[in-house]
């Protein structure tokens, strides 16, 4: 409310993933507004309304790598002709 929502992460979450390194948070507005993302860290994030209005319902999606497997790549494909 008020053009900020504190997203606070579930405990199973950060048993899972990475929150220490960076990580990305994709936000999606069902409204009129423009968000962003401040104050990443690894308890949570905050989404604020730039315009709009500051009480929009939106959505969110968090991207971390897989802890454990922070360094771990995915083997390049073999060439097809």
């Amino acid at each position: 409310s008020g053009g900020v929502a504190r997203i606070t992460f579930d405990p199973t979450f950060k048993e899972t993933v990475d929150l220490d390194g960076r990580y990305h948070v994709f936000v999606q507005a069902y409204g009129d507004a423009d968000l962003y993302v401040t104050n990443r860290t690894a308890s949570g994030f905050d989404v604020r309304a730039h315009d709009g209005g500051p009480d929009v319902e939106f959505s969110y999606r968090v991207v971390a790598k897989r802890r454990g497997f922070e360094r771990e790549r995915m083997p390049l494909a073999a060439k097809t002709d």
